[in-house]
């Protein structure tokens, strides 16, 4: 997988090595770094969303994108948990899944 140089990446990277498809290296990092915000690659987020709370998990362009207090939420998908601001307890697995949820609380779609 390569990223780019001025990918932002959230936690612990841990890898052998960091090649470009055109075969040059990633020289910036380290084989164990620590960064303090999400990864976006092709545009999709990896990390801990909106409101940078440890305890969710944003995989996906625009997951738990407004997300502000919500904790504990697990967004898989393009737009999972979009607008969601202070729900919690939530997964949201798929495309849109639990788009417009903004308060809901231990909801799994």
């Amino acid at each position: 997988m390569a990223f780019l140089q001025s990918t932002v990446v959230s936690g612990t990277l841990s890898a052998s090595s960091y090649v470009y498809g055109d075969g040059s290296t990633l020289s910036n990092v380290n084989y164990s770094s620590s960064y303090t915000m999400d990864l976006t690659a092709n545009c999709v987020r990896l990390g801990q969303g909106g409101g940078d709370i440890s305890t969710n998990t944003a995989l996906g362009q625009l997951t738990l994108n407004s997300n502000t207090t919500g904790i504990q939420n697990t967004a898989v998908g393009n737009c999972a948990l979009l607008i969601n601001t202070s729900g919690s307890y939530n997964t949201a697995v798929g495309e849109g899944s639990l788009r417009c949820n903004t308060t809901g609380l231990e909801t799994q779609l």
